[in-house]
């Protein structure tokens, strides 16, 4: 990113680091601001500021909360100029010298509703007249806060982690090995390939494709069958067969896994990518890995849990409330269990061991059951071509927590699989029993945004509470 336009101001910035928080918080106002956000460099200036913050050092909570304000009162101020001063604000200057931005921020607005206040943050010319335009077509204000801040959760690192993590890197001056660069993308493409397939498979088994018809033929007229149809008419009353069949696929996955888990070659691998991560560590890594890992920590997915069942019933999606429930019960019994019952022992290579057994990873089986549990509920909304990307988003969590469990020593890899394995098994299960009782689609406009909002607002505060504590808990011997 070309920063030369910029240089001189973040020379002074350099020599007067008092003024660096104040000039995070501004430079993000000003690039969420109405108008303003066209006219200046804001992309460039936010990427500078936050590379010299990394570069100093700063607390990445400050420089991430400096952002998060600063990104709240732009859209803010923005979204009350419009509500104060209506249409009369297209002939007030400098709006009037923009009336393309504002025409295409309305059509915008018209066409994706309330969530193009969130989905504008991200959207290049428009992004900063968007509220404005809220404003002015008169959207209820409370609604349009909870959007604003929710939606600034998640800009705030989009645009300030890369430079916060590029000047983090030239100071500490290392270099990862080329194979972790190899593997990275190896997972990537394995991870999306996985969705893809999935996607694919669920598409051959939609009613109107052969693979159901086949299974119709020979099964429809079964009682069982019959029993666990859907009773909502934009699914054409079809039977589950795809939860059904990736739930038993699973199930032969876990148990193949559990008989073979002895065996040298899992030794092997298992002690291989302990050696490798070991050997990986770097403070700047460490630091965040311990943050991905927190999103699993029990603590923060009953809260997760409990926020999600609550909005969902009081949302009168009881049914939906039960589901998700469920399947958080289910995975966290089966968790314990299995924890209990083989007594796996954990890598003996951390001071303090989170608990004394290991199989399967409870981290990883609660994360991914909770987020894949969300991710079927925004798919069936959704057309069947274009739910592979919604399940590659709900198994990332999954695998990010991980891979996190594996690199900081408290995990072997064969208990990040098995808990993969076991949340797509309980996944399915619940989905397949719940689809009898699936009466009401979810209005995906507001209810699973408040969802998915209120979701990373606990998960951000939960880390930036809980982060200290883990630091000490995660020391290598």
């Amino acid at each position: 990113m070309d920063l030369s336009a910029v240089q001189p101001l973040l020379d002074w910035l350099s020599a007067n680091q008092q003024w660096l928080a104040i000039a995070i918080l501004l430079f993000a106002f000003f690039e969420s601001l109405a108008i303003v956000g066209i006219v200046i460099p804001g992309v460039a200036l936010l990427y500078g500021v936050a590379a010299l913050a990394g570069k100093l050092e700063m607390n990445i909570w400050l420089v991430l909360g400096c952002g998060f304000i600063g990104a709240v009162l732009g859209d803010g101020i923005s979204f009350l100029a419009g509500h104060h001063y209506h249409e009369q604000i297209k002939q007030r200057w400098p709006f009037n010298r923009y009336p393309t931005f504002i025409e295409r921020g309305e059509a915008f607005f018209n066409k994706h509703g309330g969530k193009s206040i969130a989905i504008g943050r991200f959207v290049g010319p428009i992004r900063p007249v968007i509220p404005l335009v809220a404003g002015i077509l008169n959207m209820p204000a409370s609604r349009f806060l909870l959007i604003n801040i929710s939606s600034a959760v998640a800009w705030a690192p989009v645009y300030l982690l890369p430079g916060y993590v590029s000047g983090l890197l030239l100071q500490a001056s290392f270099e990862l090995p080329r194979s972790f660069y190899l593997g990275l993308v190896i997972i990537i493409i394995g991870i999306g390939a996985f969705c893809w397939l999935v996607s694919q498979t669920t598409h051959q088994l939609t009613a109107d494709q052969r693979g159901y018809h086949w299974f119709a033929q020979h099964f429809a007229y079964k009682s069982w069958w019959q029993r666990f149809c859907s009773p909502r008419q934009q699914v054409s009353h079809s039977f589950p067969l795809a939860d059904l069949l990736a739930s038993l696929v699973c199930t032969i996955l876990f148990i193949s896994l559990f008989i073979t888990i002895t065996q040298d070659w899992w030794d092997d691998i298992n002690q291989n990518l302990l050696s490798y991560f070991i050997n990986l560590h770097q403070p700047l890594i460490d630091n965040a890995v311990i943050g991905i890992t927190l999103l699993g920590d029990t603590q923060n997915i009953l809260l997760l849990t409990v926020f999600a069942v609550c909005w969902l019933w009081f949302s009168q999606y009881r049914a939906t409330a039960v589901y998700v429930g469920g399947c958080m019960i289910a995975a966290q019994l089966i968790t314990w269990a299995l924890k209990v019952s083989l007594a796996w022992p954990r890598p003996d290579v951390l001071i303090q061991l989170p608990s004394p057994y290991s199989f399967p990873s409870g981290h990883t089986t609660l994360l991914s059951t909770l987020a894949l549990t969300i991710s079927c509920l925004v798919a069936t909304e959704q057309p069947v071509k274009k739910r592979w990307w919604i399940y590659f988003l709900g198994i990332l969590p999954g695998c990010l927590v991980g891979f996190s469990r594996v690199y900081l020593g408290s995990h072997w890899f064969t208990d990040i699989l098995a808990g993969l394995l076991l949340s797509i098994i309980i996944t399915a299960l619940a989905r397949f029993f719940y689809t009898p009782h699936d009466k009401t689609s979810l209005h995906t406009n507001f209810a699973l945004f408040v969802l998915l909002a209120g979701v990373l607002l606990i998960s951000s505060a939960y880390v930036v509470f809980t982060f200290p504590e883990a630091q000490q808990l995660y020391l290598l011997k």
